[in-house]
């Protein structure tokens, strides 16, 4: 369910006080305060607010409605992608005639001066607001014939959404970026009950249907040979559509191939990532917990890792089988699978850092391709041997 706006929540993460002294005048008003870098946050905030519930009550509503819109798009992602998609259309690096400090910033200033943009932004946002994709191998696609082969994928994911007589208009929408290609296709699904009140009579018809809307999304990242898709369909409808994708835009296709870790290499308790990192800001990890079986997998247990911040790499591990007294007993376990964490020099923000929380199994990871922190964590596994890619299953 979606939260409640809190224009107070709003404010705390809005630094640029022009930038709503702008959005007050697009509706007529004026906010009378002035804030600089001497005053205290508490004070600015509470000065914000003050300005804002002082507003009489239409022009109060029309501003939240505004403040409510903005605030349900803006996060890190938004940022990056909207400092990506203005040097895609106007050929040049983002500059921002105001300082903007934060994600909520820049939203906001993107809405005032450049919201010609919005609607695509929003779009392209849609794919990062969450990690849960099924993810594939992929070739990378002609980028000559690009635009052909996405008018062709268009037909056939009608198509597809047309089968068994399901009659359906099926947007699609698809935007490349910055080596990313995403595409989008909204249809109607299968017909369920769904409870309708009269508004005239108060009758309560519990036989009325209507479609679902489905939706399906795709990633295509050549550079980490990797498509991913998310949908509300089921997986074989996912796989479908996945198989289209493929053929049609890699010219591939889907063979059955799963995603595979080799989780053995966490027996070596002096595994290091830091003297194997290449190329990544990597500033510290540790190990979280593990879950192994013994007993020919007929036992298993899970093991939460001390979670001291100073204690890091597989030091939590190791200590825990020192007193426990299964040093050597651990050698010989299957591990199921793993949780690390990694943190990063944020590398657009100095001074700052980004924690990114993996989990491992034989077959899945948490990590998304999408997400540039989560690359940096999967490099991590590839120079450490555990990501051994794509394989086919074994039968």
């Amino acid at each position: 369910m979606p939260q409640k706006f809190s224009p107070k929540k709003y404010f705390s993460k809005i630094y640029a006080v022009d930038l709503l002294k702008e959005l007050y005048q697009k509706h007529g008003e004026t906010m009378f305060i002035e804030v600089n870098e001497q005053t205290p946050r508490k004070t600015a905030i509470d000065m914000i607010l003050e300005s804002f519930n002082n507003l009489e009550i239409e022009k109060k509503l029309d501003i939240q409605k505004d403040l409510a819109y903005i605030s349900s798009f803006s996060n890190s992602n938004f940022s990056i992608l909207a400092r990506k998609l203005f040097k895609d259309i106007k050929g040049l690096a983002f500059e921002p005639e105001i300082q903007c400090a934060s994600d909520h910033d820049l939203t906001l200033y993107f809405f005032l001066r450049h919201n010609e943009l919005i609607s695509e932004l929003i779009f392209l946002n849609e794919f990062y607001l969450s990690k849960t994709y099924l993810s594939y191998e992929a070739k990378n696609y002609n980028k000559e014939t690009l635009s052909l082969d996405v008018d062709e994928l268009a037909r056939e994911f009608k198509r597809i959404a047309n089968k068994e007589d399901n009659a359906t208009d099926c947007e699609f929408t698809w935007k490349e970026l910055d080596g990313v290609l995403y595409v989008r296709s909204v249809f109607e699904g299968s017909h369920e009950l769904s409870t309708k009140i009269d508004p005239k009579t108060g009758e309560v018809d519990r036989a009325n249907t209507r479609r679902r809307i489905e939706t399906i999304r795709i990633a295509c990242v050549p550079k980490e040979k990797v498509v991913l898709i998310s949908g509300t369909v089921d997986k074989n409808q996912k796989l479908i559509f996945l198989d289209t994708f493929l053929r049609i835009v890699c010219k591939s296709g889907y063979d059955g191939k799963v995603d595979t870790y080799d989780l053995s290499i966490f027996k070596n308790l002096s595994l290091d990532f830091m003297s194997i990192n290449k190329g990544t800001p990597l500033m510290k990890w540790k190990v979280k917990n593990i879950t192994f079986s013994y007993k020919d997998g007929k036992k298993k247990l899970r093991l939460s890792l001390n979670s001291d911040a100073n204690t890091l790499g597989m030091d939590p591990l190791s200590e825990t089988l020192n007193e426990i007294s299964l040093n050597e007993g651990f050698k010989t376990f299957e591990i199921d699978s793993a949780s690390f964490s990694f943190t990063f020099n944020n590398k657009d923000k100095e001074g700052k850092v980004i924690n990114v929380n993996c989990s491992i199994s034989k077959n899945k990871t948490s990590l998304c391709s999408l997400f540039q922190y989560d690359n940096y964590a999967m490099n991590l596994l590839r120079l450490g041997g555990i990501s051994k890619g794509f394989v086919l299953e074994e039968k």
